[in-house]
């Protein structure tokens, strides 16, 4: 150990602290293949020092389909606990996994293909029609 720092806390003044939070329960798009991405572990909160919790609670059970999140404001302070940190920030949320992601994008070049084709045979059918028309003007 190379450096402690001890702070003295009084019980009638409010301090901040970082507060881990926790998704609780079974996220309905992982049962069907999605992935709940977690994106923030902990949150910024000012309480006084009985006051403040082991860890904040988000219910994963809100997610429900893709691009779903839980956000800060989503989460439920105790009495005396002030969140601190950005409502809007995003505490977790369904997205694709990268397997599903390439198989999107092997669709989408397949079906690509599949016009470009259909565009040079159209082309290939310009030109067979085109040459019995130059046949007949060299007679």
């Amino acid at each position: 150990m190379q450096h402690v720092v001890f702070q003295a806390i009084r019980r009638d003044e409010k301090v901040e602290a970082e507060i881990p939070d926790h998704l609780e329960g079974d996220a309905p798009p992982e049962k069907v293949g999605l992935m709940v991405l977690h994106q923030l572990d902990s949150v910024q909160v000012e309480a006084l020092p009985q006051n403040l919790p082991d860890a904040l609670v988000a219910h994963a059970e809100n997610l429900v389909e893709l691009h779903d999140k839980i956000t800060v404001a989503d989460l439920v302070a105790p009495d005396g606990v002030t969140i601190l940190t950005e409502p809007d920030h995003p505490i977790a949320s369904v997205v694709e996994t990268k397997a599903q992601i390439s198989e999107e994008v092997e669709e989408e070049v397949v079906e690509g293909e599949e016009g470009e084709e259909g565009v040079a045979g159209e082309g290939e059918q310009a030109e067979a029609g085109s040459q019995p028309t130059a046949e007949k003007s060299g007679e």
